[in-house]
């Protein structure tokens, strides 16, 4: 658990073994997909789940990426299975 993107991306370059990464669309420094963009210049094929309460925004941002968006509040249940499903197709 990393509470900033910077961090994150310190802890991927050290090399730190990750199957999703999880991050939410708003964040100091970096936002969500800006972690996730710059997270699979470092691992191409790294599942990525982006959480935001600013739906329009994040889309905006994430463009034609292929991050699965989800809109907060969500679930345990929901993320569980949105991330075992991301994990399974990679």
């Amino acid at each position: 658990v990393c509470g900033e993107g910077c961090a994150a991306l310190a802890r991927l370059d050290a090399g730190l073994r990750v199957d999703c990464l999880v991050t939410d669309f708003a964040m100091p420094v970096m936002n969500g997909v800006e972690l996730a963009n710059a997270a699979r210049q470092r691992l191409p094929k790294l599942p990525v789940v982006v959480l935001t309460g600013y739906a329009s925004e994040a889309a905006d941002a994430a463009g034609a990426s292929d991050f699965a968006l989800l809109r907060k509040p969500i679930d345990s249940a929901a993320l569980i299975g949105r991330v075992s499903a991301l994990i399974a197709a990679a």
